[in-house]
């Protein structure tokens, strides 16, 4: 993932997963989701949230997430 810019930006693993709010684009909708924070650099977060099949983890840019 591009976005994470592992070149200019460490990356962070959280301890424990933080409880955040994230704008997450899909192809036919954009939703704002509960979800985990589990790593990030300054520019972009890795978050994962429960589906029906388990997990489902994604990367996003840093502004579009919000501390719960």
């Amino acid at each position: 993932m591009l976005e994470v810019d592992l070149d200019r930006s460490p990356l962070t693993m959280t301890r424990q997963p933080i409880a955040a709010r994230a704008w997450v684009h899909y192809p036919s909708v954009d939703a704002k989701l509960d979800v985990r924070v589990i790593a990030g650099t300054s520019r972009a977060v890795q978050i994962e949230r429960d589906v029906p099949s388990g997990k489902l983890g994604v990367c996003v840019w840093a502004n579009a997430v919000e501390r719960a």
